[in-house]
C-alpha cells in the first residue's frame, strides 16, 4: 500500500459528498474573505467562473494546500488568484491581463497539486488517485469512500513545466490556456 519513507500527510476518514462545484466555490471565497473580488471578476468573465467551478470539482475542500497558506489546496488556488485580479482591477488594467493573470496563477498553484499522493480507501481496497481521472468530487459521489489519504509521495515527473499545463487543461478550455500562455 504504501512506502515506509512516505509520510501521511492527511487522512479523512468516511469524507461527507462536497457541496455542488458552485456551492462550494461560494463558501470558500467567503472563508478567504474574498467574495467582492470573485463576483467583480465573474461578472466580467463568466467562463472564470465555469473554470472555478470545475477547480471546486477536481479539488474540493478536503486537498491540502503542500505550503500550508489555507485551509485546503482550493482556497490557497482561488485566494492567490483573487487577490492578484483585485489589485490589478485596482490599477485598472486591461481585461485580458486580468483573465490572463487569473489563470497563470490557478495553473501555478494548481501544479501543487502533484506534490501529494492520494490513494482512495473503498470497501476492499486502495487506488491511486489518478490524476487525468475523474474529479475528487465525482470520485467521492459516485464510490462509497471509507477514507482519503494524501501522503507527501510527488507524482512522477511534479515538477516539470508539462505538469502546470496537465493540471490547468483540467479546469481551463483549449482558448484560456492560450491566453493564460500555457501554450502557444
Amino acid at each position: 500500500m504504501q512506502n515506509p519513507n512516505n509520510s501521511i500527510i492527511l487522512v479523512i476518514a468516511h469524507p461527507k459528498n462536497p457541496d455542488k462545484p458552485s456551492i462550494e466555490l461560494t463558501n470558500v471565497c467567503h472563508r478567504i474573505k474574498k467574495q467582492n473580488a470573485a463576483q467583480q471578476l465573474f461578472n466580467h468573465w463568466p467562463n472564470l467562473r465555469q473554470a472555478s467551478y470545475k477547480l471546486a470539482g477536481y479539488l474540493t475542500r478536503y486537498w491540502p494546500d503542500p505550503h500550508k497558506r489555507e485551509d485546503s489546496l482550493l482556497a490557497a488556488c482561488l485566494n492567490q488568484a483573487l487577490e492578484r485580479t483585485d489589485s490589478l482591477y485596482k490599477n485598472d488594467t486591461d481585461g485580458l491581463e486580468i483573465q490572463k493573470a487569473f489563470i497563470e496563477t490557478i495553473a501555478q498553484d494548481l501544479a501543487l497539486s502533484l506534490q501529494f499522493s492520494l490513494m482512495i480507501r473503498t470497501k476492499s481496497a486502495w487506488l491511486p488517485h489518478e490524476v487525468n481521472g475523474n474529479p475528487l468530487d465525482e470520485i467521492i459521489q459516485s464510490n462509497p469512500i471509507s477514507s482519503l489519504m494524501w501522503t507527501d509521495t510527488p507524482l512522477p515527473a511534479h515538477d516539470r513545466e508539462e505538469c502546470k499545463l496537465i493540471c490547468a487543461s483540467r479546469v481551463f478550455s483549449l482558448n484560456e490556456l492560450q491566453l493564460g500562455g500555457l501554450i502557444s
